[in-house]
């Protein structure tokens, strides 16, 4: 939502709820802008039960771009044969399910090549669940590219191949580089020759930011630079939810820093962690914060369950990590802490960045808890997609 709306999740929630039938339809997605200023739309999805906008929400009342792909998806899941692996539809009838995708994004492009258009074609069966599946695509994925330049797609089209996060879980994910894994995901740029020459100040910018921090906004705000550069529009509004945020056409600070650009601390790879003693009285306390912030959250909802099901309380199994940022030259008054543990029941791994604010000595969870390992049936029972992570079933007793 941060690449399409410029809005984080709360903000999303509150103004186009997906849990509310025709709610989504009031967020302002970039294909609008596009479709505003006369360019075609696409969107393409594969894996319709955990689509974007369809994963226990209720997707869009109306057709969001020209050309849109889930109809296909629903009637192809339904009559073709399928190959699962890791859970999802790896082949759908003859071929590989994203290939359906990529062929469509090469159809649409083919079709609109010299027209302005804008689409979106997202995957998750071959690399949402194993850290070893995407590279089953690689020929595949250069056969793509290699027919987009062969189309003479590349002589007209920016082309933007990113992802939106790392694995979340499994063994990789308890090392270092797992916790980076999640939290930095790839982004590859293509512009057209003819573009580079016209502005080698954007090639600069690019060259610059690849080792400068930045966002999924500032995509969002380079997506909408894209626009003004056509010349249809000028001074469209910048990410709502990040104010400081820019186009990567334009180079960023060298000094950024997580908390300017709206990225929490959870999620922020700049802090230089420390270990300490999984044992000291200030892990304890914190980590025990994160339970009793978890049991309040299951509880407050306890009504969102299954009938004659409610989630079991969460208790502390071990503690398997404890880290402690070092502080900048500047004394700030908080210290921020990485906890690794498993809860009992249900044997969850989970991760969270818990700030402690010494002077009045309280607690703070910053962005949201990772759960570090797959919980599958065990969070059948709730209805509530965040809660899941959290939630162990158990059957309450019939009197």
């Amino acid at each position: 939502m941060a690449i399409l709306t410029g809005y984080n999740n709360s903000l999303a929630y509150s103004i186009c709820n997906p849990k509310k039938v025709g709610q989504l339809e009031e967020c302002p997605f970039m294909w609008k802008y596009f479709a505003d200023n006369g360019y075609a739309t696409a969107y393409a999805e594969d894996e319709a039960g955990i689509n974007t906008f369809n994963y226990h929400k209720y997707g869009f009342v109306t057709q969001p771009t020209d050309h849109y792909f889930r109809p296909v998806a629903l009637a192809a899941e339904k009559n073709l044969s399928k190959k699962m692996k890791n859970s999802l539809t790896f082949c759908l009838g003859y071929q590989n399910y994203a290939d359906y995708i990529y062929q469509y994004a090469l159809d649409f492009a083919s079709q609109y090549k010299n027209d302005p258009y804008f689409g979106l074609f997202w995957t998750n069966t071959f690399s949402h669940n194993d850290i070893s599946d995407p590279s089953s695509m690689d020929r595949r994925m250069k056969y793509y590219v290699e027919q987009l330049d062969e189309r003479g797609i590349l002589n007209n089209s920016m082309v933007v191949f990113f992802s939106d996060h790392g694995l979340r879980f499994g063994p990789v994910r308890m090392l270092l580089t797992g916790w980076l894994e999640e939290r930095l995901p790839f982004n590859f740029i293509w512009l057209p020759d003819w573009f580079r020459e016209e502005h080698p100040e954007i090639v600069q910018a690019l060259k610059i930011n690849r080792n400068r921090l930045t966002n999924p906004y500032d995509l969002h705000a380079t997506l909408k630079h894209v626009l003004e550069l056509s010349g249809r529009i000028d001074n469209l509004p910048g990410p709502l939810s990040c104010p400081n945020c820019q186009s990567i056409f334009v180079e960023a600070p060298w000094n950024r820093s997580c908390e300017e650009t709206a990225i929490e601390s959870h999620w922020c790879t700049c802090a230089n962690f420390q270990p300490i003693d999984k044992r000291s009285p200030m892990v304890q306390r914190a980590i025990a914060f994160v339970i009793d912030y978890v049991n309040r959250d299951l509880e407050d909802h306890r009504n969102s369950t299954t009938t004659n099901y409610a989630c079991a309380k969460l208790t502390l199994g071990s503690i398997t990590l404890a880290k402690m940022a070092r502080e900048p030259k500047g004394k700030l008054p908080y210290k921020d802490y990485l906890l690794i543990f498993e809860g009992k029941p249900g044997g969850g791994k989970f991760e969270s960045t818990v700030r402690h604010y010494q002077e009045r000595d309280a607690f703070e969870i910053t962005g949201s808890i990772s759960r570090l390992n797959e919980y599958a049936t065990q969070s059948e029972c709730m209805h509530i997609d965040y809660l899941r992570k959290y939630c162990y079933c158990q059957r309450t007793k019939i009197f």
